[in-house]
């Protein structure tokens, strides 16, 4: 297989996260080739986050406030090992009721643009936990005078968040909502690839390899997402 090939298997492979088998079928490659090549397309794909997920310079942010919105994510896993229960309960996702692994996506308020990706973190994780972990989202605004704007369990951050506030002028109000709402879009356009959403990753291995395997793929995913609303996905105006 070329480039070219591999390049629509592994975009195939996360659209559809179809089993050995079906691969097999569809490619008509032994599947060994095809996992190989994959996983090499998907770590390319990953790879592009550094040139494609990027915060906003300082004359990009000017004298605006508010730069954009954040949000946890979480996408279902097959139940993990536990050496003493028969479920562990640190990958519980109250969101989902099933297990699971959990991002942190933070999205310009101008350009249809993901800035920042972390994680991924076991789904019982708090998004406001996340938000305040050393080396995370609130250090990196912490002093420079900007916020986000995110949903009320996000609350106790005022310096670097800002939630809906019944202080709030009905057009403020108007534009927290539809920025909550442009966010939730993006977390919408990632799980359009089943490999994010409906499928359960499986790929898991022991606990550490199956989270690097999600990582990848996820990460691979959203380079996806952010090329698609740059070419013909754009996001709505707040």
């Amino acid at each position: 297989m070329d480039d070219l090939e591999n390049l629509l298997f592994a975009l195939q492979f996360l659209k559809v996260y179809p089993t050995e088998g079906q691969r097999q079928n569809k490619w008509h490659q032994c599947d060994r080739v095809l996992r190989d090549n994959c996983w090499d397309i998907l770590l390319r794909l990953q790879a592009l986050k550094a040139t494609k997920i990027v915060w906003p310079t300082a004359a990009e942010i000017g004298d605006n406030i508010w730069i954009g919105t954040v949000d946890g994510t979480h996408v279902k896993t097959q139940e993990p090992n536990h050496p003493e229960l028969p479920k562990d309960p640190k990958a519980f996702s109250y969101k989902n009721k099933a297990a699971g692994f959990s991002y942190e996506i933070a999205v310009l308020l101008w350009e249809s643009r993901i800035i920042w990706i972390n994680g991924p973190f076991p789904a019982s994780r708090h998004d406001a936990t996340i938000f305040a972990m050393p080396g995370g989202l609130r250090e990196k605004l912490q002093g420079t005078g900007v916020k986000l704007i995110a949903d009320r369990g996000y609350g106790g951050h005022s310096d670097t968040i800002s939630t809906m506030n019944a202080h709030d002028s009905p057009e403020v109000s108007n534009l927290k909502t539809r920025a909550r709402l442009r966010q939730e879009s993006v977390n919408s356009k990632i799980k359009t690839l089943r490999i994010t959403d409906s499928a359960r990753f499986r790929h898991r291995g022991t606990h550490t390899d199956g989270q690097l395997k999600f990582k990848i793929c996820f990460e691979a995913a959203v380079v996806v997402t952010q090329y698609k609303m740059e070419i013909n996905e754009p996001l709505f105006d707040v």
